[in-house]
């Protein structure tokens, strides 16, 4: 499915609870897409679908944890790879 080159979102996502109260994380994802890059073949690309990288901006207590991943185009060969950082635990 194609999804495009790149991309980048700034998204809010709201959870509420049963007193009314709620709590909003804002989150910004980057997306590249190295299978459909121009003149991309199998070869070039060492496998790889796509990067996925995302950061989270607020509330202060989240904000600065990772998410990265690297997409597989054949998940038997090379399985997916993701990471996580936070910054309270300061490592990888």
């Amino acid at each position: 499915k194609f999804r495009g080159l790149a991309s980048k979102r700034k998204i809010s996502l709201v959870a509420a609870t049963r007193e009314g109260d709620y709590q909003a994380v804002t989150l910004r994802i980057e997306l590249l897409s190295v299978y459909h890059q121009p003149g991309a073949t199998l070869d070039t690309i060492d496998n790889r679908l796509l990067y996925f990288l995302q950061s989270i901006e607020s509330p202060p207590r989240l904000a600065g944890t990772l998410l990265l991943v690297h997409d597989s185009v054949n998940h038997a060969a090379q399985p997916r790879t993701a990471w996580t950082y936070n910054p309270s635990r300061r490592r990888v």
